[in-house]
């Protein structure tokens, strides 16, 4: 007994916050290390796109437009695979950040600390943050928005106007729009206050000055996107995220519960693995036992709302199940916790056993999604062979003198933004020492023997460059 009590009572159980933010943080970026150079260490195809149409991009195209003028502006002083991903992992440290504070102020720090280590080093969010297209903005705007929304209950709790964090609101509201599949989140939230009678009490104490100022806020920052939606209607569509194709709702569905699939998308399946979704079922639990309270209101009509949208409008629930999971896995944690504490209230011995319990099996998930990963991307075909590390070869191996011969004006762009000269192969072009071919020119070439070729480290596929 007094050895735990002087345990607690040490320097290094007081501050085991600080020591744990900073092992994680060491954690966190070795594993963003490890994604860039290790595995999957390159970039898939639409990575690819995105940067070649980052070339001509400017801010006629509004599109997810905070998240490509802060990379292009990143990508300004030299494309690398690092350059193009800095802006993903940037947001995903805010996003991080944005969610333990929320999560700390909902429940308590130990309960925001344990899911997000679970949840960052989970395999679908790994990615995502390495990721060099826009994805992981969705789930940042979404963490600045429960974030805005933590501060204007603080403000309340200690009876302070909410009148200016409104407005800031209104118009993040307002920028997160040009972000694909904000919308929905958006309407999912006016539909919350709408219905929950606590939230409607508050809303109708709002002065009519301020609600109008706030719905003026909103609409003037959403003016730029309306008048471009009027011109071109494809840009709603790509905001809607709605699949112009053919709908799959059974293989929709099965991206988060399948186990068993041997050619996944650039995402593997399952999203979670089976711990962290059996956390989250166990969630729901205390959700519908509070369901009258305002936390338990927003985190199921979320969740359902999110699902709904995913499998019916945008026919892809990954990304958009991303931000009710976590919060579905924030009340599983906060709730088997608690009930452990609550079995042996008086028990130092069992508390301190539970804590260790707990530590082990976060540990144990944590890691084991991180390996599989890591592995996944680096030995499963399906998944390494989306990935490239033609970039890095050609600004370790290439000199920057010699021309580049491409297949595609995509690939001109994308070489351009990285330093080198470029030309489109033509079938009269006449191949000499001061060209490299890359593969895709190559294919479409006569297919003359070149001096030496530069490759890859895979079985497949390994020729990238042909130097003559």
């Amino acid at each position: 007994m007094n050895r735990i009590k002087d345990l607690i009572q040490s320097k290094a159980y007081n501050r085991r916050f600080i020591l744990t933010y900073s092992l994680l943080i060491i954690v966190f970026l070795n594993l963003i290390y490890l994604l860039l150079n290790f595995s999957p260490a390159g970039l898939r195809t639409d990575e690819i796109n995105q940067l070649s149409n980052l070339a001509n991009w400017d801010l006629t195209n509004l599109v997810n437009w905070p998240f490509l003028l802060i990379q292009k502006l990143v990508i300004s002083f030299g494309l690398t695979t690092f350059s193009a991903k800095i802006s993903s992992i940037i947001f995903s440290i805010l996003t991080i950040g944005l969610l333990y504070y929320s999560f700390a102020e909902i429940t308590n720090r130990k309960n925001a600390l344990i899911s997000l280590i679970m949840f960052s080093l989970a395999s679908s969010f790994l990615i995502i943050i390495q990721d060099a297209t826009p994805i992981i903005f969705l789930l940042f705007n979404q963490s600045m928005f429960l974030f805005l929304i933590i501060k204007i209950k603080q403000k309340l709790a200690q009876k302070q106007s909410i009148d200016k964090l409104l407005i800031i609101l209104s118009v993040f509201s307002g920028i997160a729009c040009y972000n694909p599949m904000f919308c929905y989140f958006l309407v999912t939230n006016l539909i919350i206050i709408a219905f929950h009678p606590k939230l409607r009490l508050i809303f109708n104490n709002i002065k009519r000055k301020t609600k109008l100022i706030v719905v003026a806020s909103f609409l003037l920052s959403i003016l730029p996107l309306i008048i471009t939606i009027f011109y071109d209607q494809q840009i709603a569509a790509t905001l809607l995220a709605v699949n112009q194709t053919s709908f799959d709702i059974k293989d929709n569905l099965w991206q988060i519960i399948d186990f068993t699939n041997t050619n996944p998308d650039f995402i593997s399946q399952p999203i979670f693995n089976l711990g962290l979704i059996f956390i989250g079922l166990l969630g729901i639990i205390p959700l519908v036992k509070n369901f009258h309270t305002v936390k338990s209101f927003f985190v199921i009509s979320t969740a359902i709302a999110s699902f709904i949208f995913g499998l019916f409008i945008i026919n892809d629930l990954r990304i958009i199940i991303l931000f009710p999971s976590l919060l579905l896995i924030s009340e599983g944690n906060n709730w088997l916790t608690d009930y452990w504490m609550k079995i042996f209230p008086y028990n130092p011995y069992a508390r301190f056993i539970g804590s260790i319990m707990i530590f082990t099996t976060v540990a144990i998930l944590a890691f084991s999604s991180a390996q599989t990963t890591l592995l996944s991307y680096k030995y499963n075909f399906n998944l390494a062979s989306q990935f490239n590390n033609d970039l890095n070869l050609a600004l370790t191996k290439i000199n920057p003198d010699k021309t580049l011969i491409v297949g595609s004006q995509a690939e001109a762009n994308f070489y351009k933004l990285a330093g080198f000269k470029t030309k489109l192969y033509r079938d009269d072009l006449k191949i000499n020492q001061k060209m490299i071919l890359t593969s895709l020119a190559y294919q479409k070439s006569q297919k003359l023997i070149p001096q030496t070729v530069i490759v890859n480290d895979r079985n497949f596929d390994s020729v990238r460059f042909y130097v003559y």
